[in-house]
This record gives structure tokens, sequence and C-alpha cells, in this order.
């Protein structure tokens, strides 16, 4: 019986090594797949933009720094413009130049000149660490309200 249980165990001791390096060589396998998952989720943000009359929502109001595209839909009655300045300045405190927000308040990483009502454009802009402030700046659509606010970290 000794006999029986040696030879059993000497016919098992490979089948579980086998195994063993099996379950590790998985483990390889499966150590990788995060890596692609942080990778693909370190691509652009992804910013929907309403404009009207006369205001401007966000459908977040923070961001990651990084590559950002903003959606902007003009779903107003008249043309907007699109914006974008770095500035600490908070939305509605712009300095005027000439009746119009002084665009100088702060770099502009990117704007979309002209939005037809009923349309939707594209902006993608790299943005770094701050605040910035989102503005139409037609003629006396930033004094009317038409600004808000991004954080970006």
């Amino acid at each position: 019986m000794r006999h029986r249980f040696r030879l059993l165990l000497a016919a098992s001791v490979p089948a579980i090594l086998a195994l063993s390096i099996g379950a590790c060589g998985g483990d390889d396998n499966t150590s990788s797949t995060p890596s692609t998952t942080t990778t693909t989720s370190t691509g652009q943000t992804t910013v929907k933009a309403s404009l009207g009359e006369y205001f401007i929502k966000l459908d977040k109001p923070s961001v990651p720094a990084g590559s950002v595209q903003f959606d902007v839909s003009n779903d107003g009655k008249i043309e907007h413009e699109f914006v974008v300045i770095k500035t600490n300045l908070a939305p509605d405190k712009l300095p005027l130049k000439g009746g119009e927000a002084d665009e100088d308040a702060g770099p502009s990483p990117g704007e979309i000149p002209s939005v037809k009502t009923g349309k939707k454009k594209a902006l993608a802009v790299t943005l770094k660490p701050g605040k910035y402030v989102l503005i139409c700046n037609l003629p006396g659509h930033y004094k009317a309200g038409q600004s808000t606010g991004l954080s970006v970290k």
C-alpha cells in the first residue's frame, strides 16, 4: 500500500508542477492587460458645450490636463463664437476693450470664430492645469453674460 502511494505521488508531482508553471504564465498575460487599459484611458477628453442667448453650458465643470475636444453646438437663434482663455479671473470679470472682452486677458489655446444657429463644430486643444474662461465675444454677447469657467487639473 505504501508503494502504491509513492507511485501515485510520483506520478502526481509532474502534473502539479505543469499546472503551477502554466498558472505563472497566465499571470504574465493578465498583467499586460492593465497597461493597455491605462494607455487607452489617457486619451482625449471630450466636453460638450451648448451656446445660446446668452449662455454657455458645459456638460462637466472640470477636466484633466491634456488633450481636450470641445463639441460645440449653437442651440440659440443667432450666430455665436467660442473662445477659450486661460486666466485666473472669474468668467464675468474679464477686462473690456471697446465693449467686448479683452481676449488678451490670458493666453488662448484656441477658438471657433463662428457657429451658425443649429450647427455644431469641434475644437481640439491641449490644456495645461489651471482656470479657463470660455466666452462668446461677438459684440454685446460677453457683456450679456455669455461666459463660463472650466477648471483643468
